[in-house]
């Protein structure tokens, strides 16, 4: 058997270059999308893993993972959460980071403007983490964020 050879032509057809970027697109569609398909499988196993906080005793779940007797519900959107309320929800962890590379950075290097010397770090003080899901962002606070890993 014989390899074959294929024409190639060094010029690149004009549909794969680059001559104009668009900045527009964001991935809050993918992440939200994402949410609303694992939300229902999340649901369940969180209520299973966290029955004997989440149910009181001798509550049974239907084969959705619901309760009519939660005894701390469950709230779908960030939006509904009342303060001092204790719920259980769901979203995207996000970082809301004050020191990470920005949008306007790759722009000015386009326009032949210096950019910002390269950081050390990218962690400040300021650094919020948030849980997110379509209808907003709920700050997460606490001592326990100090002291573990949660990807974004």
């Amino acid at each position: 058997m014989e390899r074959s050879n294929a024409s190639f032509s060094t010029p690149v057809p004009s549909s794969f270059v680059v001559t104009e970027r668009f900045y527009a697109q964001q991935f809050a569609g993918f992440y939200f999308t994402r949410l609303a398909i694992l939300r229902k499988r999340v649901l369940i196993a969180a209520k299973t893993k966290f029955r004997s906080l989440l149910l009181p005793e001798d509550s049974d779940m239907d084969v959705d993972g619901n309760s009519l007797t939660d005894a701390i519900p469950y709230v779908e959107r960030i939006l509904d959460v009342l303060p001092g309320v204790m719920c259980f929800i769901m979203g995207t962890v996000y970082m809301d980071m004050a020191l990470k590379p920005n949008i306007l950075d790759e722009i000015a290097l386009e326009e032949w403007v210096l950019p910002p010397p390269p950081r050390a770090k990218y962690i400040s003080d300021t650094d919020m983490i948030c849980l997110e899901d379509e209808s907003g962002r709920l700050r997460l606070v606490g001592d326990i964020l100090k002291n573990i890993i949660l990807p974004t």
